[in-house]
């Protein structure tokens, strides 16, 4: 196999797990530790799907933490893709979010208010381009 491929140089890991309809309430996503073994990743991609949404609003945060302990909302310009909030209208939709910052760590949070019967919404991390081993 080559070298240069996606499967070769991208680690997907779950960001927030497939659950049940989400209802009013937050939920930490899984901690998303930027260093797998020697590696360093210097990319982090989110990739936030939703299925049926019945009501209420999802809003997604990314949070990075330089321990995995202390958490902070990441700040407008370490974000390019800006954060969902998805709605009603927005049944089987993919948002993507660029984690630009240097923080080790980096979660999804999501928020969701209004909701009675929920929504489905889920995420992956994808980390890339590595750094030199540490």
């Amino acid at each position: 196999m080559a070298a240069d491929d996606l499967y070769d140089n991208v680690r997907a890991f779950a960001a927030l797990a497939p659950a049940g309809p989400r209802v009013n309430g937050t939920v930490n996503g899984a901690t998303v530790d930027r260093k797998v073994g020697r590696v360093f990743f210097r990319s982090v991609m989110f990739v936030v799907m939703t299925g049926a949404i019945t009501d209420g609003t999802h809003t997604v945060n990314v949070q990075e933490s330089a321990n995995g302990t202390v958490w902070t909302d990441v700040a407008a310009g370490d974000l390019r893709g800006g954060e969902p909030a998805a709605s009603l209208t927005d049944d089987n939709v993919v948002y993507e979010m660029a984690y630009t910052g240097k923080a080790r760590y980096v979660r999804l949070q999501l928020v969701t208010a209004g909701a009675t019967t929920g929504g489905l919404v889920d995420g992956v991390a994808l980390l890339g381009i590595q750094a030199v081993s540490r």
